[in-house]
């Protein structure tokens, strides 16, 4: 093969595909797997792709990292949407608490007649061995998440604001 020859061969192939090609050469030739040209061989390899074993678990080992890179950024994505929906909700009942202090014990009337809710209520009364009381919703978390959700179902109309994707973020 001249010069011209081999120049323009590595021109039609990436980096990559020149690395696989030396590295499955020097394999053979160090296993006397190439039974005539090494230079033919290397060739051969550059331009067919040859593989081997080696490279195959190679490349399905980067195939896996990549894999799980891609998985862990969609899992940081998901985890920064969640959050950024946690603070618009809680932005959005700081607001309608204020402007409706009222809207708060609505709720947890509402919750003292939901059965299920009553349920968990009753549990914690029995803990406390006293009657909930407004700072009791607010610290302690089930309770805190059930009156969130309650206004959130009572003020439904203010809440599709916050799930929907708008340009206009500072709505929530």
């Amino acid at each position: 093969m001249t010069p011209s020859v081999f120049l323009e061969l590595l021109e039609d192939c990436n980096e990559e595909k020149l690395a696989q090609a030396i590295r499955v050469t020097r394999r053979a030739k160090s296993l006397n797997q190439i039974k005539s040209s090494l230079a033919g061989f290397f060739v051969q390899a550059l331009k067919t792709g040859y593989t081997d074993p080696k490279e195959e678990a190679l490349k399905r080992k980067e195939s896996e990292e990549q894999q799980k890179q891609a998985k862990d950024e969609v899992r940081l994505k998901l985890e920064a949407l969640k959050d950024e929906l946690a603070s618009k909700i809680n932005d959005t009942i700081r607001e309608l608490t204020t402007a409706n202090p009222e809207i708060t014990n609505q709720a947890i009337n509402a919750l003292y007649e939901n059965p299920v809710s009553k349920s968990v209520i009753d549990e914690q009364e029995k803990l406390l061995v006293r009657a909930l009381t407004i700072e009791d919703f607010r610290h302690e978390r089930i309770l805190r998440e059930m009156v969130k959700a309650k206004i959130a179902e009572l003020e439904r109309e203010n809440f599709r604001r916050c799930t929907k994707a708008t340009k206009n973020a500072s709505r929530c």
